[in-house]
């Protein structure tokens, strides 16, 4: 998928909401240039308010995520935009440094004009009482499985007035997909057969591979309902599958948010792996206050059907 600069944004407008919690932030604002006679407006990456009317500051933020430093006419083109709007502030962020011309031309504007790099740190450079996450990945799969028995009470299938429904149903069992969502354990959240192997198929935790049983019945045990016709008749199931489990850990990478001859105002834990099933992404905004550091909001993508595990977290202490 071409990267089209709205994932950085999203990330960039959460680092600002931790930074200034008490701050309105908008996403994507269509901002109005002022003394247009044709009501003209300009796009705004974030737009920050602070205060309130009368005395109301905006800032706008502009982010730019590509493989080359921003240039001196795109950086022209923001000054621009901030003198139409009027706004008070102009924050740009980047994944690089920025040119010396840049610069400049900011400092020309004093504070009016803040610059910010986005960028991944060295271990040596991460501060000292910082803290340290492990993500820990769960890769399990369902193989293959064995054609299932499944059966309800006929006298409750009778009694719903879904027989036909159900046999219909029942003859696609053994070619169901394991990730369809059929099942149910309380007749209101559905899950599939991948989730049920790995609820109730007693297969250990740890790298492996092996042959595994789920047997469900009418009176004992957890009840298992089915979806047939939006009702949920009680079902007894049967089948073996084969699995496979494979943990992964990986340590975070911490991101640096740093504003120019300021320093570092924020960081941002993250921690990214593709799986077969597609990539996993975590990130989260830290910034530092009087007890620690405080992580702000989650920028989280991940496949359907898979669960993210729960981070190790310890202090990061200097050695005697």
């Amino acid at each position: 998928m071409a990267n089209d600069g709205k994932e950085f944004e999203r990330l960039v407008h959460l680092i600002e909401r931790s930074i200034g919690p008490g701050a309105a932030l908008e996403h994507d604002v269509q901002l109005p240039v002022i003394g247009s006679l044709s009501g003209r407006t300009r796009q705004c990456d974030l737009v920050i308010r602070t205060g309130s009317k009368p005395r109301e500051t905006i800032t706008i933020v502009e982010v730019q995520d590509r493989s080359r430093p921003i240039e001196v006419n795109t950086f022209g083109g923001w000054l621009t935009k901030l003198d139409e709007v009027r706004a008070q502030h102009l924050i740009c962020v980047s994944r690089h440094d920025f040119p010396e011309s840049i610069k400049e031309a900011a400092t020309v504007r004093g504070n009016t004009v803040r610059l910010i790099t986005l960028k991944e740190l060295d271990a040596e450079f991460i501060p000292l009482d910082f803290f340290s996450m492990t993500f820990e990945y769960d890769h399990f799969d369902v193989t293959e499985f064995s054609e299932a028995s499944c059966g309800p009470k006929t006298s409750e299938i009778e009694a719903l007035g879904i027989r036909d429904a159900y046999e219909a149903l029942k003859s696609r069992i053994s070619t169901i997909n394991v990730n369809d969502r059929l099942w149910s354990l309380d007749g209101k959240e559905f899950l599939s057969m991948y989730e049920l192997c790995k609820m109730f198929g007693n297969v250990p935790y740890g790298d492996g591979e092996g042959d595994g049983e789920i047997s469900f019945n009418h009176d004992e045990g957890p009840a298992l309902y089915i979806h047939v016709d939006g009702l949920f008749p009680r079902v007894a199931l049967d089948f073996k599958f084969h699995w496979t489990r494979k943990i992964i850990r990986k340590p975070m990478s911490v991101l640096s948010y740093e504003q120019e001859d300021a320093g570092p105002l924020a960081w941002v834990v993250e921690i990214s792996h593709d799986t077969p099933k597609g990539p996993i992404s975590f990130k989260a905004p830290v910034v530092r206050i009087d007890e620690g550091f405080r992580m702000g909001g989650v920028q989280l993508q991940m496949p359907p059907d898979y669960s993210l595990g729960l981070f190790e977290i310890t202090k990061i202490t200097s050695e005697p």
